[in-house]
């Protein structure tokens, strides 16, 4: 892995060329890097393309995305997922709840091989395509949990938990905060539509902290929001 990388800022609205599957562009190269917030290598890279190749592989068998999205994977996706990288501890556990298709846990893995992630996912058939992706791609600091988050209690507690495309926000906090360990966080992908100021009042009284962990840089995303346990009184 290479060495973490501080924070910057979104660079401005660009272009987003839909490379699909085929070889990633210098484009979604240099975004990777800087939304993973690490220098990736070549291999990384390398990793990241094979899994954009597999999830449009195995799309429709596995029920994992939209027909609409497989010539998107990259920027739909890949990218999105790598939001994410800017609020993972430095050392520690993770998991990533109603899994999928391994979005975002597995691209954030990729470019983490330093942390240990936990991809929880119920359905069988996703749950194949996640040890498909493992074992071809040798993520070993994955595993695949096949059961329903309320089911997992006993395999935490998680230093962070990631959650897109999951739950809405008071659900997602109250299913997965048993799971987190005191000082931990969840990352939630929130909608287009989230503002933070009117959530803050629906998490309120489920005692959760809500801070921007990373912007949306295009319209159809929401920011990744980080919420943690309300400070002691």
């Amino acid at each position: 892995m290479g060495s973490p990388r501080s924070a910057r800022a979104p660079s401005p609205h660009g272009t987003w060329s839909s490379a699909g599957t085929s070889r990633p562009s210098e484009f979604h190269v240099k975004h990777s890097t800087r939304l993973s917030n690490v220098e990736l290598s070549p291999s990384q890279i390398d990793q990241l393309q094979r899994y954009a190749q597999l999830l449009a592989a195995h799309s429709e068998s596995a029920g994992l995305m939209a027909p609409s999205d497989v010539e998107r994977v990259w920027e739909r996706h890949i990218l999105d997922s790598l939001r994410a990288g800017c609020g993972l501890p430095t050392e520690g556990r993770c998991a990533d709840v109603g899994s999928g298709a391994g979005l975002p846990g597995i691209p954030l893995a990729m470019t983490r091989p330093d942390l240990r992630f936990v991809l929880l996912e119920p359905k069988r058939r996703r749950v194949a395509f996640l040890e498909l992706v493992i074992d071809e791609l040798r993520l070993s600091n994955v595993s695949v949990h096949q059961a329903r988050v309320e089911e997992s209690e006993a395999i935490g507690p998680f230093d962070v938990i990631t959650a897109r495309a999951f739950a809405p926000p008071a659900a997602s906090w109250e299913r997965c905060r048993p799971l987190l360990t005191d000082e931990g966080w969840l990352l939630y992908f929130a909608g287009a539509a989230w503002k933070i100021d009117t959530e803050r009042g629906s998490l309120a009284n489920l005692g959760p902290r809500a801070e921007i962990c990373a912007g949306g840089e295009f319209p159809w995303q929401g920011p990744v929001v980080m919420m943690k346990r309300a400070l002691p009184a």
